[in-house]
């Protein structure tokens, strides 16, 4: 669904646009854009509370995240710590330090 809008936004010309109507389609891209990096924090918050990087193998959600979305560290981080926010969670599936290390699973998992 989101990929098809998005292909049809670069699809459209932009052009013929009036100067209101590009104006109202920028406005319309940001708000998606914020609404869609929510569902994005639901998604990491989700991934914790299930143990999924623990599963695949990642030492933290951060890891996971580097990896899987192939993001710098930083921008990982970034999201992870909204997504913490986010969920008001606080248990040991979380990262626990700037280094990325899960909580009570220190050293355990191959990644």
């Amino acid at each position: 669904m989101l990929a098809a809008a998005v292909d049809g936004l670069l699809d459209a010309g932009l052009a013929e646009l009036s100067d209101s109507d590009l104006v109202e389609v920028m406005r319309g891209v940001e708000q998606c854009l914020r609404r869609a990096e929510a569902v994005s924090h639901r998604l990491v918050v989700e991934s914790v509370e299930r143990s999924v990087p623990a599963s695949l193998g990642y030492s933290s959600p951060r890891k996971l995240l580097i990896d899987v979305l192939r993001i710098s560290g930083a921008d990982a981080s970034a999201r992870v710590t909204a997504a913490r926010e986010l969920g008001g969670l606080a248990h040991s599936r979380w990262r626990s330090d700037a280094t990325g290390v899960a909580g009570n699973r220190c050293g355990t998992e191959r990644r």
